[in-house]
């Protein structure tokens, strides 16, 4: 699990002369075991974020050359001491099978989009939330406007052929009944 502030990042994905966070998993794999090249940790997440989008919880795969011998609960720290302070790797295990891939496993992903609704801005929430100061916003509304917008998608096309598997949407609860997930902040605040 991979968890980054995103506002100094250009994404994701990894993209010459710019910073991403590919590009710095793979440059701590490079800098952890020194005498291979970053080409040969090749890193695929779960999802892609775009340029200043955070993340709590993205899984991710490392590929590493077969010479390295680590376990991969260990993995973690070997890589964080390499990294910069806005990547964070949470856990880290030994892959389930040889071939399993974070992208093609993954079978449902959550964004959280944060408003913060107050007349005055907050310092600590200006990076992770939207301030919002015109008037005070109505939760239920807001929740029966959003039905809306929700879908379901056949997604097996995406999937490898010899697993298909139909990925379908998790409905997210009411914002009242929600609260933060275990050591998340909460998504919205007023005052």
């Amino acid at each position: 699990q991979v968890q980054y502030a995103g506002a100094g990042f250009s994404g994701w994905e990894k993209k010459p002369g710019q910073r991403t966070v590919q590009g710095c998993l793979e440059e701590a794999g490079c800098s952890a075991f020194r005498g291979f090249d970053d080409s040969m940790f090749l890193v695929q997440g779960s999802s892609r974020t775009d340029a200043g989008v955070h993340a709590a919880r993205n899984v991710a795969h490392m590929d590493i050359p077969a010479a390295i011998r680590i376990p991969g609960p260990r993995l973690a720290g070997t890589l964080q001491r390499h990294l910069p302070p806005d990547i964070v790797i949470r856990a880290s295990t030994s892959a389930p099978t040889p071939d399993w891939d974070a992208r093609r496993a993954a079978t449902w992903r959550r964004y959280r989009y944060a408003i913060h609704n107050a007349r005055a801005p907050d310092a600590f929430l200006s990076a992770c939330a939207w301030h919002y100061h015109r008037h005070p916003l109505d939760a239920d509304v807001m929740h029966e406007a959003a039905q809306h917008l929700l879908s379901q998608s056949d997604l097996s096309a995406l999937a490898r052929k010899e697993r298909h598997r139909h990925l379908r949407r998790r409905p997210p609860p009411h914002p009242a009944e929600a609260g933060p997930s275990a050591g998340e902040r909460p998504a919205a605040t007023g005052g």
